[in-house]
Order: C-alpha cells, then sequence, then structure tokens
C-alpha cells in the first residue's frame, strides 16, 4: 500500500502492484483491519502484460457499527 487517506466518508486507498516478469491478472483488493478482521474488498478485473506495474486506486466507504 503506498497511501492511504479519508475523503468525507471514504477510505481512499492506493496500492503498487510491481510486475513480476509474466503477464499476470488482478481480481481484487482487501482491507484488513489493525485486528486482522476484513474491513473491505472489492473485484477488479485488471490483465496486465509482463512489464506493465500498476498503481490502482480504491474508495472504501467508511461504516460505524456498534458491537
Amino acid at each position: 500500500m503506498n497511501s492511504k487517506e479519508i475523503i468525507g466518508t471514504n477510505v481512499v486507498v492506493f496500492v503498487n502492484v510491481p510486475n513480476f516478469g509474466q503477464a499476470d491478472t488482478i481480481t481484487g483488493v482487501r482491507v484488513y483491519d489493525i485486528n486482522g478482521a476484513l474491513a473491505g474488498q472489492q473485484s477488479i478485473s485488471l490483465k496486465r502484460t509482463s512489464l506493465n506495474v500498476a498503481l490502482l486506486r480504491f474508495t472504501f466507504p467508511l461504516i460505524e457499527t456498534e458491537e
């Protein structure tokens, strides 16, 4: 993860995904909280060649819950 910021009622996460020398497909991103619980996820389909580096931007809504 490169950076994260709160914008209004959303958290915006920037993720740098380096290439690994071969073509691949990125199918999603998951964000975990400090306790290791899944806080949010998004499905995507990004096909890359062996030369592409990806900088991805994801926006997750902030939702307060009572336990």
